[in-house]
């Protein structure tokens, strides 16, 4: 076959939770800090719309519009991952 000999299928059973484990600790913290960096520009943006001359009844719209377009098409696309393969997706990504 063409299984790598690294593969976390050939790892010791009694290995493969610190393993996970490991992988765990490594997504979340790498996760944690995008969302952080993501959570960080939202004043940087305002501030941007401000300097264009946007009024801050527009760009609280134009938030309002981002977050409602990202909650649809995270739960649309979402679906098709599960039914697509969440690892192409991933990769499409």
């Amino acid at each position: 076959t063409n299984t790598p000999t690294n593969s976390y299928h050939n790892i010791d059973p009694d290995n493969k939770s610190s393993v996970h484990q490991r992988l765990v600790v490594r997504y979340l913290a790498v996760y944690f800090m995008a969302s952080l960096a993501d959570w960080l520009q939202g004043p940087y943006v305002y501030a941007l719309y401000a300097t264009y001359g946007y009024p801050q009844r527009d760009i609280a719209r134009l938030f309002c519009a981002g977050f409602a377009a990202s909650m649809i098409l995270g739960t649309v696309v979402g679906q098709f991952a599960d039914a697509g393969g969440r690892r192409r997706f991933v990769v499409l990504y």
